[in-house]
């Protein structure tokens, strides 16, 4: 059982677990060498930078291959060429609002400086895990992210982009990737997924 809301209503669902699914992908992922993703079996990576604002575009694909190679080193994860499932990222950036930053002046309560108008940077990022050769990812995750509530040092458009990126990269480090999709297409993975039923009243 598992506690849910939908609307108004809260209950207890009952939550189906499929062992079925769940012993054929572990058992799968023991013996699948052309496996797509699995702990212990490296991944190849492509990293595609578009248009960034503030910034270099190689020095953006540096900080992104670290941020990433740090979360799949996490999950026992090496990157090599030539494997059967390629991780890629696509990342970009693009003007957003116009935002009032004002100054914190301390002691002085925070907020009482100076407000100055800064343009913002969206940053954009896509990743996707491919089969080699294949066009379309069989899993992918998308983020958007905005300038946060803090900025740090001077009030400037550069700032304001590096402390958004911050965000991308910290997004990177916890990505939450597949344990296990199978080299078949037709084949398991992992996590599998259940849906909950509608609960009934406590």
């Amino acid at each position: 059982m598992a506690p849910v809301e939908v609307g108004e209503l809260t209950g207890l669902s009952k939550v189906p677990i499929p062992w079925e699914p769940i012993r054929a992908a572990v058992a799968a992922m023991e013996s699948d060498s052309g496996a797509v993703v699995k702990p212990g079996q490296p991944v190849s990576l492509e990293i595609q930078v578009g248009a960034v604002q503030h910034a270099q575009p190689a020095q953006v694909q540096d900080e992104l291959q670290k941020a990433i190679t740090e979360r799949l080193q996490g999950l026992g994860i090496e990157v090599a060429d030539g494997q059967p499932g390629m991780l890629r990222i696509d990342y970009h950036e693009e003007p957003g609002r116009q935002l009032k930053v004002r100054r914190a002046v301390f002691p002085v309560p925070f907020g009482s400086g100076p407000t100055t108008t800064v343009p913002e940077t969206v940053g954009l990022l896509q990743v996707g895990l491919y089969r080699r050769g294949q066009p379309q990812p069989v899993w992918s995750d998308q983020y958007r992210a905005n300038a946060g509530l803090i900025i740090r040092g001077e009030p400037t458009a550069a700032n304001v982009r590096n402390e958004m990126f911050k965000t991308i990269c910290s997004h990177l480090r916890s990505l939450r990737l597949p344990t296990f999709i199978a080299g078949d297409p037709r084949g398991p993975r992992l996590p599998v997924v259940t849906d909950l039923e509608r609960p009934g009243r406590l």
